[in-house]
């Protein structure tokens, strides 16, 4: 018996054999389309205005390099400018928190802070908005920063007894000097969380979960090109190519603090 397939039952034929193919392809475009999905929600939900656009600039998508089977991508924190404290030598300099001239009065957890001044890195117990105060960075030498640090240390009781009555809500904060986080880490769980002087405003979670509860193929179907790319992955004879930008690769060892950052962000 001789059967005879017509065009079109090659074409399908073809197509069904590349399947198991393109659909690993239809998972990496997924990945892709999810992280920047992920990049557009967080940003959108950042508070508008000058105390957040720093921050809201600063995050970007990058490529992790990696063995996998599908890419992995992250959202980095990478500010614009180098920040006033990388032409300081590293860790030795004091932090000096200043109030505003034209806020009064001053937050009462911004003043304690000037009240304890000067403060180190890893004994500051939160990071003021650029609207309520100015932190002016002092090099000094590795000496003067660990005896600084001591000191804050060895009043520790005093001033957060004084930031709980304030108000801040030290419970959420790491209390070992070794995980406190600074930069860009400490704004984003300040205002996921409410830390420090500021209001929660959530926008991590809400990003992420949103990606659980919608599915990879809801958010490839909200961009006009993953829908195009949809309508002919199983269809078109050739597999159609989806454009990807090239991004920043980085190492794994590079996301380590990602992935602790991470972790905070799912368990709060």
């Amino acid at each position: 018996m001789k059967i005879v397939l017509t065009p079109g039952s090659q074409q399908f034929l073809d197509v069904t054999q590349r399947w198991s193919e393109r659909l690993r392809d239809v998972a990496r475009v997924g990945v892709y389309l999810a992280a920047q999905y992920s990049l557009r929600g967080i940003r959108q939900m950042i508070p508008a205005g000058r105390a957040y656009r720093k921050y809201r600039q600063s995050l970007r998508l990058v490529e992790v390099r990696s063995k996998a089977e599908y890419p992995v991508f992250a959202i980095v924190g990478v500010p614009r400018r180098a920040a006033a404290v990388s032409s300081l030598r590293a860790k030795q300099y004091l932090i000096h928190v200043r109030a505003k001239r034209k806020l009064s009065p001053v937050n009462p957890a911004v003043a304690i802070l000037i009240e304890n001044n000067p403060w180190t890195e890893d004994t500051l117990p939160f990071k003021p908005l650029s609207t309520q105060a100015i932190l002016e960075y002092e090099n000094v030498s590795a000496v003067r920063r660990r005896t600084v640090s001591k000191q804050r240390d060895s009043d520790r009781d005093k001033w957060e007894l004084a930031l709980r009555r304030a108000g801040l809500r030290l419970e959420q904060m790491p209390q070992s000097p070794k995980t406190r986080e600074s930069g860009l880490v400490q704004e984003a769980l300040q205002l996921e969380f409410g830390r420090g002087a500021a209001p929660a405003v959530p926008h991590w979670r809400p990003t992420l979960r949103g990606i659980d509860r919608k599915g990879i193929l809801h958010i490839i179907n909200r961009s006009l090109a993953g829908r195009k790319y949809l309508d002919r992955v199983f269809t078109a004879t050739k597999a159609p190519k989806f454009k990807m930008p090239k991004l920043t690769v980085i190492s794994p060892e590079q996301m380590r603090r990602g992935i602790e950052f991470s972790k905070r962000i799912l368990k709060g």
